[in-house]
């Protein structure tokens, strides 16, 4: 096995990406299509209702969430 197989980040074998998770495995959180805009409170709604999962893993620099909070909030 390769340093890259070990170390599926890539770049620096030190770097980890993050692993990001909602508590008590609901479906909150989805990615944002586009990170290079700001999402709307309707806009992130929807894409958690259509894409929402409990985590997101290998998170790279630049990627973008959206998450529903037990409150009814968006973030």
């Amino acid at each position: 096995m390769g340093r890259r197989d070990r170390h599926p980040g890539g770049g620096n074998p030190r770097t980890v990406n993050p692993t990001i998770s909602v508590p008590d495995s609901a479906d909150n959180l989805a990615p944002w299509a586009d990170p290079g805009t700001t999402a709307t409170p309707q806009e992130c709604l929807e894409s958690v209702e259509r894409n929402g999962s409990y985590g997101a893993s290998n998170v790279q620099p630049g990627e973008a969430f959206c998450l529903l909070t037990v409150e009814g909030r968006v973030a």
